[in-house]
C-alpha cells in the first residue's frame, strides 16, 4: 500500500490486517487506504492500544516502531 515507511495488508475471508513497519516512537498516524470504515475501532497488535478510524487514518502514540492494526 506504501512503499515508505512500509505498509501493507493482509486479508483472509473477513479478516483483515495492516502492518505499518518503520515508523517513528511515539505518536503516529496511519492511513488505512480504505482497508477499514471511518468509525472503525482498531486494536494494536503489539501495544493493545486501541484507535478509532478517522478520516481515513488512525493515531495511536506507542513506543514502538511496529504496528499491527486489526479490529
Amino acid at each position: 500500500l506504501q512503499a515508505s515507511p512500509f505498509i501493507f495488508s493482509r486479508t483472509l475471508d473477513a479478516d483483515r490486517v495492516l502492518v505499518a513497519l518503520d515508523q517513528p516512537a511515539g505518536r503516529k498516524t496511519i492511513q488505512v487506504f480504505g482497508l477499514f470504515a471511518d468509525g472503525t475501532t482498531l486494536t494494536d497488535g503489539y501495544s493493545g492500544q486501541q484507535a478509532t478510524v478517522t478520516g481515513g487514518t488512525v493515531t495511536l502514540t506507542t513506543p514502538d516502531r511496529l504496528l499491527l492494526l486489526s479490529r
